[in-house]
């Protein structure tokens, strides 16, 4: 009997794992083709970069986007609320799919 209930469990993972898989591509494909047409679609912003170096027991690690942890600066939370917006640009032909999805 345990054998068959994992025999089940197994298929019926891989059937999840398949269906996600599909629907993330069908998703990816679609908001993809609907971007390239739509005019209304804005750009990414695109965060500066500014090197930052920290020497941790002999090694210097470069941080491009440290200044970003800086929360309270004016520049990271514009930058931060550019990428919101780009997100929901890119997003919207999707919200209905979105609504489905969380009902």
């Amino acid at each position: 009997m345990s054998k068959i209930n994992n025999q089940m469990r197994k298929s019926y993972l891989i059937l999840s794992f398949i269906f996600l898989t599909i629907l993330i591509i069908s998703c990816k494909e679609t908001t993809q083709k609907t971007n390239r047409m739509d005019p209304n679609v804005m750009s990414a912003p695109v965060a500066k970069i500014i090197p930052h170096q920290t020497i941790l027991h002999g090694d210097t690690i470069v941080d491009n986007y440290f200044w970003l942890r800086n929360r309270e600066d004016k520049e990271v939370i514009d930058y931060l609320n550019a990428e919101n917006r780009y997100k929901d640009s890119v997003m919207a032909p999707t919200k209905a799919f979105q609504e489905t999805l969380f009902n």
